[in-house]
């Protein structure tokens, strides 16, 4: 049976109190009571019974953190999430949702179920309007749980956001080609039903080629969708996932390159939605003879650690996931503190300059 509190108490000839004192580190205990209290507890094999610290406190010391998945794109933020947590005594519950409506349900609801203390979410929904009144998300709000939205914001929810500056990222690429005098480009996606933040960075790279009095028409823009092979609905996460992975997006990268070298203009600028597409876009301007980036300059409008994969070094346009973590955790600790949080906060992307733009790099 473990040792009680109570028991180790008797062991020392202490009041439980001071025992409970000398092991939280709280009250005015001599610092060879402490040591003294310590190292019998360590003797006895004594832990301290969360459950009744949890019912003192009315706090759980966990947090929950809810994201598609945790391969590529968020799995830098996961394990920065993990530390930042770590390093204010927290742990962190960890659930997947893959872009399912009914899988983020069941995650929040286990969240809730474990008293969470409270949730960093990056949500399937993006209105309040669309969250039907059974669904979990419903009962966060109701039983106010402090949350925290990451990447996008749920409109008209009472959640606060740390938002990632999308159309930014789309943006700061298109802006460093042309700054470099590219003007005929295309897009490679490599999937064939566009989510949020792949039509976001195409609207970021329009507008600014707009600002030079250029424009990138639909025929530029090359994705799986154009090559005949049937629509896929947008939350189907396996056909995202095999189309975005590495081992599929360099052969795909590669697939659309081709196509781009067959416009007219041909295009002098690829910006890809990730890296792996822009390895597969250098892989093939090489077997074509292309030089890059001096015939060919390409630009992946995202960064994880796919970019190590690449035989140049990449030109991305980064928003780092340990900034992320850190800002979205400020949010959350403030909510659980029960301080006011900004409804919505910036996190801003770098652009990273590599020898796939620019020579000499």
């Amino acid at each position: 049976m473990p040792v009680t509190i109570k028991e180790l108490a008797l062991a020392l000839e202490l009041d439980h109190s001071t025992v409970g004192y000398a092991l939280s580190g709280k009250g005015t205990i001599k610092e060879e009571t402490r040591r003294r209290v310590r190292e019998k507890a360590a003797e006895l094999g004594y832990v301290p019974n969360a459950i009744a610290r949890r019912m003192r406190t009315q706090k759980t010391g966990t947090i929950g953190l809810v994201v598609p998945d945790v391969v590529l794109i968020y799995n830098e933020l996961v394990q920065h999430i993990f530390r930042g947590a770590i390093a204010r005594g927290s742990e962190v519950q960890i659930a997947l949702h893959e872009f399912n409506a009914d899988l983020e349900d069941r995650a929040l609801r286990s969240l809730l179920e474990a008293r969470v203390d409270g949730i960093i979410l990056k949500s399937h929904f993006d209105n309040w309007e669309n969250v039907p009144e059974s669904h979990a998300l419903r009962q966060v709000a109701a039983q106010n749980v402090p949350t925290v939205c990451y990447s996008y914001s749920i409109a008209n929810s009472p959640f606060p956001t740390l938002a990632l500056a999308v159309e930014r990222q789309g943006e700061m690429a298109a802006e460093h080609l042309l700054g470099l005098g590219h003007r005929d480009f295309a897009w490679l996606f490599p999937v064939e039903e566009f989510f949020r933040a792949q039509t976001d960075r195409l609207a970021g790279s329009r507008r600014a080629l707009a600002k030079c009095g250029l424009s990138l028409p639909d025929s530029r823009v090359l994705s799986l969708r154009d090559q005949g092979g049937a629509a896929r609905k947008g939350d189907d996460f396996g056909n995202y996932l095999n189309q975005a992975l590495p081992r599929t997006g360099i052969e795909i990268g590669r697939q659309l390159l081709r196509r781009a070298m067959g416009l007219s203009p041909r295009p002098t600028a690829i910006l890809a939605q990730n890296e792996a597409t822009a390895i597969g876009a250098i892989f093939a301007a090489q077997e074509l003879g292309l030089q890059v980036p001096r015939d060919l300059a390409i630009v992946a409008t995202n960064r994880t650690l796919a970019a190590e994969l690449s035989p140049f070094s990449l030109s991305t346009v980064d928003i780092p996931a340990e900034a992320a973590a850190q800002q979205c955790l400020e949010l959350l600790w403030k909510r659980i503190e029960g301080h006011p949080a900004a409804l919505l906060t910036f996190c801003e992307p770098q652009l990273q300059i590599g020898a796939s733009s620019q020579a000499g790099l």
